[in-house]
């Protein structure tokens, strides 16, 4: 019975080790995604303050119908920068959830997993402890027997 079970186990740790193991790629692919949208939000901030720098540093160089039109490009191109930076943000907390659920999903798997790891121990060591003690057994008659021998013996003498 518990050989039976024990290789019904060793096919669900298989089974347990498969879906740890997808349960880990997925999160991990998930942090590389919210490092990589962070990422972007960060060079789109960074292209606005260079932008910034780059209009006020010249804008003493440019006539002033120049500096109105490059201050008006200026301002259409920072509206649809902070218009995608929010459509990251979005993106971002979207990733952020999903992170979220994978994480779960990996401590549900390893703790499964887990689980059938020591459920498999418990079931080795009670086959152990079952042959240990038939192992014993014999051996307890085997003396017995050889006792009973002998005291036959040292009767008949």
């Amino acid at each position: 019975m518990s050989r039976d079970r024990l290789i019904s186990l060793e096919k669900l740790r298989k089974l347990r080790e498969i879906e740890a193991d997808k349960a880990k790629k997925n999160f991990a692919r998930s942090l590389e995604k919210e490092k990589e949208m962070e990422d972007c939000i960060d060079n789109i901030n960074n292209d606005i303050n260079n932008n910034e720098k780059i209009i006020r540093i010249n804008s003493e160089n440019i006539n002033s119908i120049e500096m109105i039109n490059t201050i008006l490009s200026y301002n259409n191109w920072l509206l649809l920068s902070n218009n995608t930076i929010k459509e990251k943000l979005i993106e971002l907390e979207h990733i952020k959830n999903n992170t979220d659920i994978y994480r779960r999903d990996m401590i549900e798997a390893n703790t499964l997993l887990e689980s059938t790891n020591k459920l498999i121990s418990n079931i080795k060591m009670g086959i152990i402890y079952s042959e240990d003690r038939k192992l014993q057994n014999d051996i307890d008659d085997i003396a017995r027997n050889s006792f009973i021998d002998r005291k036959v013996r040292h009767l008949k003498i």
